[in-house]
């Protein structure tokens, strides 16, 4: 494989990495989002009420945390990728 082929795998490793984290984190948000918006239904109509969001059937308050969890995770994940290009960038610059 050509130098210039393998440089350009290497950036759309990076970008479809970014993209996958992002896509992760929205559906993260929008777990939230149902999961919230189910409570609420709940706390007004006194009903049980199940949501669907990722797949999956659970209850509004499953839902919320699974995204709360999503949210962070790529949220922390972010951060450590900062911490170590920051990292990096003054081994480099020494």
């Amino acid at each position: 494989m050509k130098q210039e082929n393998k440089i350009k795998l290497k950036y759309f490793n990076k970008f479809f990495f970014y993209i996958t984290l992002v896509f992760i984190f929205v559906s993260g948000l929008w777990a939230l989002d149902i999961g919230a918006s189910g409570m609420i239904s709940e706390a007004y109509t006194k009903l049980n009420y199940i949501t669907q969001g990722l797949g999956f059937i659970r209850t509004p308050v499953n839902q919320y945390h699974l995204g709360l969890l999503l949210a962070t995770i790529v949220f922390m994940i972010s951060i450590c990728l900062n911490i170590i290009h920051t990292i990096k960038s003054l081994i480099h610059e020494k």
